[in-house]
């Protein structure tokens, strides 16, 4: 089927016949205006049917793009109130670790400060002992020189009253030490 564009159906000539115009040439030609106004009519209703489903594609989407808008800010102000108090919370948790740390480490030193001092004083009592030692060795040293020189002059007095009455029995003479008879 051939389309007939308006400015066809407004310029065709029409035959004349007689006094008018030729009768079938006219209604073949209201025929083929009227096939192409009614394929217009179907593709204007069609093209106004696309349209309306495209306005109502273009609301819903609207009402799409404004409710994912919505929930946009919802998820935004909700991440930034998570954010906040996860932040709030990492400082609340940072803050306790680091005094937990100070109280550890004031421990640590107030131990370490006390074990020093233990030491300390232990090293001053063995230093005091050790002096105290060394001076009754000194002492006991000396006593024991005064008891040997003691000694030897009472081993002496004594060897010289035994001697004489023949009681010394098994004596050995000292090196460079002559017996006598």
């Amino acid at each position: 089927m051939a389309e007939l564009p308006p400015t066809e159906v407004e310029a065709r000539p029409l035959k004349r016949r007689g006094r008018g115009y030729d009768r079938d040439a006219i209604d073949q030609h209201l025929a083929q205006v009227a096939r192409s106004y009614r394929q217009i009519w179907a593709e204007r209703d069609e093209l106004r049917a696309k349209v309306a489903t495209l306005f109502e594609d273009e609301r819903e989407l609207g009402e799409a793009i404004v409710a994912a808008q919505r929930a946009a800010d919802l998820l935004i102000a909700d991440a930034k109130e998570e954010a906040r108090r996860l932040g709030a919370d990492a400082k609340e948790e940072a803050r306790k670790l680091v005094a937990n740390a100070r109280d550890e480490a004031r421990r640590a030193a107030d131990e370490v400060k006390r074990e020093h001092e233990r030491e300390s004083a232990t090293i001053g009592r063995l230093k005091s002992a050790r002096r105290e030692s060394e001076a009754r060795l000194r002492e006991l040293a000396d006593a024991i020189v005064a008891l040997i020189g003691e000694a030897d002059t009472d081993l002496d007095s004594v060897l010289s009253v035994l001697r004489p009455a023949g009681k010394v029995v098994g004596e050995q003479p000292a090196a460079g030490v002559e017996r006598s008879p």
